[in-house]
């Protein structure tokens, strides 16, 4: 969270769009580094551990080289403690927010999909856009990726569950994109940092909670009732979040016109 807010810091606006190219693109590519390192490398329960470690090293190492925007103070070990927080002018963005970021992780505890090169396509295309009508668009092609990947469990077809699970990445991309860019430029620089907490604290609960719940229903429901109840669920969350974006008057990041960062003392 704090590489992330760290990053964001000197143009939150283009940088908020800029990550979930990199995540998309990280995420894709590191399934499939870490299921071939499993398959082919000596030892893969702790050589995938141990080039994670190192990845982080080298990330904080470069890290140092990025310019501080906020003001510095005391207390640097009271700030290595966990803290999640939206700051007040972004609270009605991030509620607003919630659904489609429930829904897109929720369909990562659903799907691991190895076509994450879709949701990047969709980070990309769409980063210029206004951050309610990539939602939108997210959340309507989210909706109808994840209701044809279940039509495709449904008839038994492969084809049609590679097309869908395709589209359901491209609105994963999206959603995840216009979320993230609508409430970043919402927070001051020193609170970036617990607002990227919150979002992904929402997001991993949303990615793993589901799942969990779906691996003690399988086994009484069946695998394939169960994919379609938690199918079922994150089509009416991407549904909710797509009525969200239509109901909105204005898009919340016009809020923050021209990116000025939002003074520190809207908590």
């Amino acid at each position: 969270m704090v590489i992330a807010a760290r990053v964001c810091s000197a143009h939150c606006s283009r940088s908020a769009r800029r990550l979930p190219v990199f995540g998309g693109g990280s995420c894709g590519a590191s399934r499939w580094a870490a299921t071939s390192l499993v398959q082919y490398a000596p030892a893969p329960r702790v050589l995938v551990f141990a080039l994670l470690t190192a990845a982080f090293v080298a990330a904080a190492a470069v890290l140092t080289l990025i310019p501080e925007t906020a003001e510095r103070r005391p207390g640097a070990l009271a700030s290595l403690l966990p803290r999640a927080r939206v700051p007040r002018p972004a609270r009605r963005a991030f509620v607003g927010a919630l659904p489609g970021l429930i829904a897109v992780w929720a369909l990562g505890g659903l799907v691991i999909s190895t076509l994450m090169a879709s949701a990047t396509l969709a980070s990309l295309l769409l980063r210029g856009r206004a951050p309610r009508s990539t939602t939108r668009l997210g959340s309507a092609a989210l909706c109808i990726g994840v209701l044809g990947t279940l039509t495709a469990l449904g008839v038994h077809s492969v084809t049609l569950f590679f097309a869908m699970t395709a589209v359901s990445d491209f609105g994963f991309g999206a959603a995840f994109l216009g979320s993230l860019s609508g409430v970043a430029p919402l927070a001051a620089p020193d609170e970036r940092a617990e607002l990227f907490a919150a979002v992904y604290g929402v997001s991993y609960l949303a990615f793993g909670t589901p799942a969990v719940v779906a691996g003690f229903a399988a086994p009484h429901l069946g695998l394939l009732h169960t994919a379609l109840w938690y199918g079922g669920a994150v089509a009416l969350l991407a549904a909710v979040s797509l009525a969200t974006t239509m109901t909105c008057r204005s898009d919340p990041a016009s809020l923050s016109s021209g990116q000025a960062p939002v003074g520190a003392g809207s908590r």
